[in-house]
């Protein structure tokens, strides 16, 4: 079976001549049967245009309902950065407002532990002498 592009000549100046001359040479029956070939061959082409559309189209759906969930994540990722943010604000302020009580009671703690610790190797050593 032959096809329209079968038909064609070597070189430009000659395909035209040629096509045209082999085209006056075919019967009915051959001409309607290339443009059938072709017509098939139309068909299954714009077959393949509208699938690859349509998943180019379901593709882009994905596309754009992942966008708007990372839009989601950084808004939630925005407000967890400012609430981390004015807790350390708040924290600061707080050790700033009450840091000589902290020092003052830090220094006392760790003078009654000094002085736990002292009467304990005191009595460990008592002990032991006796």
């Amino acid at each position: 079976m032959r096809t329209i592009r079968d038909t064609k000549g070597g070189n430009a100046s000659k395909a035209k001549s040629n096509t045209e001359k082999e085209f006056q040479k075919l019967r009915r029956m051959d001409l309607l049967e290339l443009l059938l070939d072709q017509i098939r061959e139309n068909d299954q082409l714009s077959a393949s245009v509208t699938e690859l559309t349509d998943l180019s189209e379901r593709l882009k759906a994905k596309l754009d309902d992942k966008d708007a969930q990372i839009e989601r994540l950084k808004a939630k990722l925005d407000d967890k950065d400012a609430q981390i943010e004015r807790l350390e604000e708040r924290n600061r302020a707080v050790a700033r407002a009450s840091g000589t009580l902290d020092i003052k009671e830090f220094l006392e703690i760790e003078g009654r532990a000094i002085e736990n610790y002292l009467m304990k190797l005191s009595d460990e050593s008592n002990g032991e002498q006796a």
